[in-house]
């Protein structure tokens, strides 16, 4: 995500000085606004002709290099303003200048305001990253899209932030929060007592702006209590007032899929899980005594974590009645929520809680039903032999002397308990720092915090855990990558950016297979 943030200024740098300029002696006129001389060019050229490498045109030609009344010349002889240059449209190119006039013409002239470039950028991202605020607030004031996301699930304030245009992101936020779309989130469920339920949605309504709590308190006559899900929400939900932790060993299971880092992309699992035949059209389990790993991350980035949530804890209950289980581990972005770190936190979430003047994090909160769930969860589990971390195991977890239950004991103690720093004789930053489970990348990276894990360290690592392989999210791969000769799997494929499809494994008596979202089956190892 980050190399997009400075592929972008890149560009527009790229469009305004590298290409290829229109050929003297029109160039020129351009330059000097002689709209005489280029009136008479235009006599017997076509106007929307593309110059040199670039392809560059005398419209864009102008945006970057003459005045607005040049500009103006073309776009009133017919200049395609729908026309791309360098991959840039022409309001594009417009947006990353300084001149509001020429975004205004090319803007009149039926310039699509929502069209993309190739990373899925519209001009509000190109004025927003070229920090110019007068030309931000004119295309915002024209209708432009504040909500868009690009390839890599970022808005126009998201760029601003990150390339450091403090103005022009002040003021996308503050549009972006008096003009939200239609929103549902939730719900957020807390037991009071042994039979009390409360339950409420953020709701926002897009025509009057105002956005609420629906709340609804429940008689519960049972536990675990079905609740049906209100505020235009159709689905129900079966909640326990406390469930169990989940065993961390086992060396049963026939099937096991593991699936990589999601972040808030709903819709793309249920339609994997669907295709896969895990669970049915009712979002119910189906894979009978078949164990799934989600290997953490199912926070921040896209805007449907609670929805991602709830199916998870809904089959978790089903498959273990099926006699098969479905494991959730913690993720470094689950661990970042639970301690009120919400940096990458979507829009959605931020923007609705800001209104109702709400702490995001305390939605998962100790005495919620979800925030009481995750609080119980393992962050390391060993089935057939195969581990399963978010982010990896380096060797300083093996000077703790712990094994994998206390390891996963230690950590629930210490999310729990956020103001210790020691626990048992083991640090905290042990565990939660950068060398612990949740945020290890040496198996895949080598840069100044990171040395390449060894092949012998990583015996060491397999050989303490008594473990065949590791399986890994966290660190971003284009493919599901076999590493150390098939003993490490890299699995955080990013489908959530929309760059890609989305991927699993399943494991069959030793054998790794590739599954993907047509539930197309090829082994790997």
């Amino acid at each position: 995500m980050k190399g997009l943030l400075y592929v972008l200024p890149y560009l527009i740098f790229l469009s305004q000085s590298a290409l290829t300029q229109v050929s003297d002696p029109v160039n020129s006129w351009i330059k000097e606004g002689d709209e005489e001389k280029i009136e008479s060019y235009l006599l017997d050229h076509d106007i929307n002709e593309r110059h040199g490498q670039s392809g560059m045109t005398l419209l864009v030609n102008s945006i970057l290099h003459g005045p607005a009344p040049v500009t103006k010349l073309f776009v009133q002889n017919g200049s395609d303003v729908s026309m791309f240059v360098g991959g840039i449209s022409p309001l594009m190119h417009a947006a990353a200048s300084s001149d509001v006039a020429k975004v205004s013409l090319v803007l009149d002239a039926g310039a699509d305001k929502e069209a993309e470039d190739h990373e899925g950028n519209t001009a509000l991202y190109y004025a927003a990253s070229s920090g110019n605020l007068k030309i931000t607030r004119f295309l915002v004031r024209n209708g432009a899209n504040l909500h868009h996301k690009n390839n890599t699930q970022q808005t126009p304030y998201d760029m601003a932030v990150q390339t450091r245009k403090q103005e022009v992101a002040k003021f996308l936020r503050e549009e972006a929060q008096s003009n939200l779309p239609e929103l549902l989130d939730g719900p957020y469920i807390k037991w009071v007592g042994k039979k009390k339920i409360k339950a409420f949605y953020m709701v926002h309504d897009s025509n009057s702006g105002i956005t609420r709590r629906s709340k609804s308190n429940f008689k519960a006559d049972s536990d675990p209590y079905l609740i049906q899900g209100f505020a235009t929400d159709s689905m129900d939900y079966i909640v326990y007032s406390q469930k169990g932790i989940s065993p961390d060993l086992t060396d049963e299971a026939e099937l096991v899929m593991v699936i990589g880092d999601i972040h808030g992309g709903y819709d793309s699992l249920v339609v994997f899980l669907q295709n896969n035949h895990v669970i049915d059209r009712s979002m119910n389990w189906i894979w009978g005594n078949g164990h799934l790993v989600f290997v953490g991350d199912i926070f921040d980035r896209g805007d449907k974590v609670t929805e991602a949530l709830w199916l998870i804890y809904r089959i978790e209950s089903q498959a273990s009645e099926e006699g098969g289980a479905v494991h959730l581990i913690l993720g470094n972005h689950e661990l970042m929520v639970l301690e009120g770190d919400l940096n990458y936190v979507a829009d959605k979430y931020l923007l609705m809680s800001e209104r109702l003047n709400l702490n995001y994090s305390l939605f998962f909160g100790k005495k919620t039903v979800l925030g009481q769930w995750l609080r119980i969860k393992n962050t390391i589990i060993r089935i057939n032999g195969y581990m399963f971390v978010h982010a990896g195991l380096s060797t300083d977890i093996l000077e703790t002397g712990l094994t994998m239950h206390e390891i996963n004991d230690h950590i629930r103690y210490f999310i729990n308990h956020p103001d210790r720093k020691d626990y048992e004789g083991v640090n905290r930053n042990t565990l939660l720092g950068p060398n612990g489970p949740f945020w290890y990348r040496g198996y895949l990276k080598n840069n100044r915090q990171y040395e390449h894990m060894a092949e012998d360290d990583l015996e060491k690592v397999l050989e303490y855990f008594d473990a065949d392989r590791i399986f890994i999210g966290h660190t971003n791969v284009e493919e599901i990558t076999p590493l150390y000769n098939n003993r490490v799997f890299a699995i955080d494929v990013p489908f959530y950016s929309h760059k890609h499809s989305m991927y699993g494994l399943l494991l069959d008596a030793g054998d790794v297979f590739l599954l993907n979202t047509s539930a197309e089956k090829k082994q790997i190892n």
